[in-house]
């Protein structure tokens, strides 16, 4: 290299040397989705390993929220199956689950443990995640101001959530075509409490399905 550019980074001679690159590829929202996914689930093995009397709780809800942005990533790379995850308030525990479209999908069918499982099986049981093994509870589940006892929540290729509860389902497509599947209109809120009495919420918003 020319010492001069060196020496005088702003010349003419420097600026002619350089070479611009244009990259019109960009970032994909399932890229960006992805990604969030990989920093929730670290995160919440980061917060389980510190010494905090509530570390348990903000571990589970950093990793459930990292799973419901796996199912619906999933579900927007597919155009032939939905992805979603049904969740059990009584038993305290969820699953993810897939199913091609025009297949019958009953609540216990198409399991699918969610990344990590296999490698925290201190909090999972056969294909699902039992938050209660890690002292955490789900009090409430709620669509709106509605109660549930259990829920399925699915996602088009788009990445809008419906939702139903625990009945056996076809998906179509489009996703809006499925007999008993409903559009999501008000938020779904997910409370987790633990022995201590601490609490967190986990929000589903409606339209976009973020997550907060």
């Amino acid at each position: 290299m020319d010492i001069n550019i060196l020496i005088h980074p702003y010349s003419d001679k420097a600026i002619s040397n350089f070479q611009f690159v244009n990259n019109d590829s960009g970032v994909t929202l399932v890229e960006i989705i992805s990604v969030l996914i990989i920093l929730g689930i670290l995160s919440g093995v980061m917060v389980s390993r510190m010494n905090l009397g509530n570390s348990e709780i903000y571990s589970i809800e950093s990793i459930f929220k990292s799973h419901i942005r796996y199912a619906q990533s999933k579900s927007m790379q597919s155009d032939t199956a939905v992805w979603g995850v049904r969740i059990n308030k009584n038993l305290d525990e969820y699953w993810l689950f897939n199913c091609d479209n025009g297949q019958t999908s009953k609540w216990a069918s198409n399991r699918r443990l969610p990344p990590g499982g296999t490698a925290s099986p201190e909090n999972t049981t056969e294909d699902r995640i039992k938050t209660s093994l890690m002292k955490v509870d789900i009090k409430t589940l709620l669509v709106g101001s509605a109660s549930k006892s259990k829920l399925t929540i699915a996602y088009d290729e788009s990445g809008v959530p419906f939702w139903t509860t625990g009945k056996t389902v076809v998906f179509l497509n489009p996703l809006s075509a499925t007999t008993g599947l409903i559009r999501l209109t008000a938020d779904i809120s997910i409370k987790l409490t633990d022995n201590s009495g601490n609490q967190r919420t986990i929000v589903i918003s409606p339209e976009t399905g973020f997550i907060e």
